[in-house]
């Protein structure tokens, strides 16, 4: 049976018609389904030795190259290992060898997100089967420095049990295996509980940093805003506020202006004519984009899809974050996930290639 559903919905009318499956119209339900390019690589990018398996990275994204930062890898021997990290520069290597670690000065792999002499002590000391993590969710670069958002989470006793108690900020200078946890008045936990949103990447625009966040509102789907901060306070929580498109740059979160709704993963980048969302969807496994010539003033629009990535097994895949870092020119987008498909497992990193120019996809 073959149809076509021209008509645009939103998301989450999209998502109650899931069930339209079965009569081969959904396709192109809530999208625009538009042949603008080619996908040239789908690789499984391989482990390093005593990994049992890659899962989806969190990423900072460099002027050449991109930063990829795994939360916990389960070690072939039994163990885990938290907050490794791999800086990556070319996507040819990467599914050839794999990523390299970050190693300390003792040749070992390095923690780039680590806890406290302090913070070790109480977890060892807590008795209620509960301890503190520290999980990284993305951010910007600037002058070869990396800003680094995370969240302090308080994991247990069950093994879906987790507190969000905050986030904070960890800068990583130049090459260095390991990134300074910013402190104010004596803490690390800059912005406690449910307050930020700062999960999504971000970018340099002008002068200011401007971080993309996005919160849950149903369950599933997502709302994407926007925060950011003058360049000379990138250290000082006071200092971020939100963006909301009639007003400029607010403190209230409230206000905040809703870039984009979607499913799953959300990415922000700069392009030569503008700024791309690319968006890995949940329920389909696909890629797609929305475009802003103005990420400053008005919302994504024109969901263009890419490409379909592998069905996962269980449902759903993992990541689906791009990354800008690794594009040697303008009409190629790097994007990684993690899938459970019995033909090809693991860790992907997906290359997909634009035929035309960028510009023709604001027509």
């Amino acid at each position: 049976m073959v149809c076509s559903c021209s008509m645009r919905v939103t998301h989450l009318i999209s998502m109650l018609a899931l069930t339209a499956a079965a009569s081969g119209c959904i396709d192109e339900l809530g999208h625009e389904k538009s042949e603008v390019g080619e996908l040239v690589r789908d690789c499984v990018v391989p482990p390093w030795a005593g990994v049992e398996k890659l899962t989806a990275p969190v990423s900072l994204e460099y002027p050449r190259g991109s930063l990829w930062i795994w939360d916990r890898l389960e070690l072939t021997d039994g163990r885990s290992s938290t907050n490794l990290a791999a800086f990556v520069t070319s996507a040819d290597e990467l599914c050839r060898r794999g990523p390299n670690l970050l190693l300390d000065s003792n040749g070992n792999p390095a923690s780039l997100l680590a806890l406290s002499e302090s913070e070790l002590l109480e977890n060892a000391a807590r008795n209620d089967g509960r301890s503190l993590e520290l999980t990284a969710t993305g951010g910007f670069v600037r002058d070869g420095q990396g800003y680094l958002f995370y969240e302090h989470t308080l994991r247990g006793p069950g093994a879906f049990d987790a507190v969000n108690l905050g986030s904070g900020l960890c800068v990583r200078k130049a090459d260095e295996p390991s990134c300074e946890r910013i402190v104010v008045d004596g803490s690390t936990l800059l912005w406690p509980g449910d307050t930020r949103a700062l999960n999504s990447g971000g970018l340099v625009l002008s002068d200011r940093a401007v971080v993309v966040g996005c919160k849950r509102v149903a369950d599933f789907l997502r709302v994407c805003t926007l925060s950011g901060a003058p360049l000379d306070r990138l250290s000082e929580p006071s200092a971020y506020q939100f963006m909301n498109y009639f007003d400029g740059w607010v403190d209230d979160p409230l206000r905040a202006s809703v870039i984009t709704d979607e499913l799953g993963q959300v990415t922000v980048s700069a392009t030569e004519v503008g700024f791309f969302a690319t968006l890995f969807d949940l329920f389909d496994a696909r890629v797609y984009v929305r475009l802003s010539d103005d990420l400053l003033s008005k919302p994504f629009e024109h969901r263009v899809e890419l490409f379909a990535t592998e069905l996962p097994a269980s449902g759903f895949s993992r990541g689906g974050r791009e990354h800008a870092g690794l594009r040697r020119e303008q009409r190629t987008l790097h994007i990684s996930y993690e899938t459970d498909d019995p033909n090809a497992p693991g860790l992907h990193l997906a290359s997909y290639r634009f035929l035309g120019k960028l510009g023709g996809l604001y027509q």
